[in-house]
């Protein structure tokens, strides 16, 4: 077992006497597996992922047990957590756009961020990075090493984010949301890039998404969240075709009606 959580709650400090954000969540990850998180925004699916890799700020206090590979992460130190992040666990963002700093390039980005993780030098992170964005056909990778964030598309940003993970080479990666703000293409190379990821590593992935479809694309399994609550969980093809919570169905459902409607938007018929 490589993760495993347990009652997991999270609260603001600011406000204890609130029902929590998150409510004794609990789940379960394997070695090369992908668990697919879904629910409707404010249902605390990043909330959980944030607190799994310690980046939760401040105001916010966790309660539960999150073990990984049999460590406690809520027992760590801040340096130990900081140790772990990128290296052991990874989290690509759902904001390519802002996940980069605009006031340097790929390249610099490249080098301050392996370099501090793999101790290696300038030199050898870009060389690194270069044989990594071979793997996942980003083509001339000097040429991208030498633009800066707003140069380049949010699909390519997102791919580059998607290098990192693959040249750290983690246990364990979290994609928030990662194809939200890119195009149906670029969704589609990223869903096949984490795949790639998981093939070549055994790299066991989280994928938060909204979108069901992708989610059947990717996940073994399948968490199923509504305001901060666990309603399902199990394998995908069954949460899918014989879902037992009514919150699961009405996501389906709703889903569902929206495919037909723009079928129905798209025809011959309606274009006439």
């Amino acid at each position: 077992m490589l993760l495993h959580v347990q009652d997991l709650s999270i609260r603001l400090k600011t406000n204890p006497q609130h029902p929590p954000l998150v409510s004794k969540v609990g789940f379960s990850l394997d070695h090369n597996e992908c668990l697919g998180i879904v629910g409707e925004s404010g249902s605390g699916k990043s909330l959980t992922c944030y607190a799994i890799n310690g980046l939760l700020a401040d105001c916010f206090s966790v309660e539960g047990s999150i073990r990984f590979n049999g460590e406690d992460l809520l027992a760590q130190s801040e340096q130990d957590r900081r140790a772990m992040r990128g290296k052991r666990i990874a989290m690509i963002l759902q904001s390519p756009m802002t996940a980069f700093n605009p006031l340097f390039t790929i390249g610099n980005q490249v080098t301050e961020t392996l370099c501090r993780h793999l101790q290696c030098t300038p030199q050898e992170a870009l060389a690194v990075m270069a044989n990594t964005f071979g793997k996942i056909n980003l083509r001339d990778p000097q040429q991208l090493f030498g633009k800066y964030p707003h140069e380049l598309s949010g699909g390519m940003l997102q791919r580059i984010i998607t290098s990192f993970a693959i040249a750290l080479k983690p246990e364990l990666i979290i994609a928030d949301e990662p194809t939200t703000a890119i195009d149906y293409i670029s969704q589609r190379e990223v869903i096949k890039e984490l795949q790639s990821i998981r093939d070549l590593f055994q790299t066991s992935i989280i994928f938060i998404s909204h979108d069901l479809s992708l989610v059947s694309h990717i996940a073994d399994r399948v968490l199923v969240m509504n305001r901060g609550c666990v309603v399902e969980q199990g394998p995908t093809a069954q949460v899918f075709t014989r879902a037992e919570s009514e919150h699961t169905r009405y996501l389906i459902d709703t889903r569902m009606q929206l495919i037909t409607r723009l079928r129905q938007m798209t025809s011959p018929a309606h274009a006439a």
